[in-house]
């Protein structure tokens, strides 16, 4: 049987921006969505949440209360791999702030963890977004169990002219890849792929130009 991985994109605006007024708080419209899903389908969610995290758990944690909690840490019910049980770390000294706060709490009533500063590639937690007002960790990718037990890697990728956020790099291992490049109405698919050397010139230009 083909089996589907839910793949959900998000961006968040920052607290107190007038995008957000009027509307609904978008960590709860996020947190009702893995609660329809999360039983259906292996989930990943990713983007830019605008959340300053620090090194908070996304996690209730459970010690044996021996004297080092970190190797001591027992999950009787977890069922997330091993890796994802040891604490998170992260560049960023900035201190958690409100839409960091929510986003912990999401992960917590929802569990699903984060992959930043935590497995492969970014065990610092490192920045996401470095611009000329400063570096920030703001950018994360979550993970159901099912998902997380996928991961085969994971890292922050280098700046880009486009953006001043970073891109996230995430590989999976699944047992069967199809890909499909016919549509249901039988026509066939296309997607634009331009060369490396060619990446400034894309902003502004018809992407065929420079593919």
């Amino acid at each position: 049987s083909t089996k589907s991985v839910l793949l959900c994109a998000v961006y968040f605006p920052p607290d107190g921006s007038k995008c957000n007024v009027g509307k609904q708080n978008v960590f709860e419209i996020l947190q009702d969505d893995i609660r329809l899903f999360k039983d259906v389908y292996p989930i990943i969610i990713c983007g830019d949440f605008n959340s300053r995290t620090r090194i908070e758990s996304d996690f209730i944690q459970c010690f044996d209360g021996t004297d080092n909690p970190t190797e001591s840490l027992e999950l009787k019910y977890d069922v997330f791999p091993q890796n994802f049980n040891l604490p998170r770390k992260s560049v960023d000294s900035a201190p958690v702030n409100r839409y960091g706060r929510l986003l912990i709490d999401l992960c917590i009533s929802s569990d699903v963890r984060m992959l930043n500063g935590r497995i492969f590639n970014d065990k610092i937690g490192d920045y996401t977004r470095v611009g000329t007002t400063g570096s920030s960790l703001v950018d994360y990718i979550l993970v159901d169990s099912k998902m997380a037990k996928l991961i085969s890697n994971f890292g922050i990728g280098q700046s880009v002219p486009e953006s001043d956020h970073r891109p996230l790099c995430v590989e999976f291992l699944f047992p069967h890849c199809y890909i499909n490049n016919v549509s249901d109405t039988g026509q066939t698919l296309f997607k634009y792929m331009w060369k490396q050397e060619n990446l400034t010139d894309l902003e502004g230009s018809d992407r065929k130009s420079v593919v």
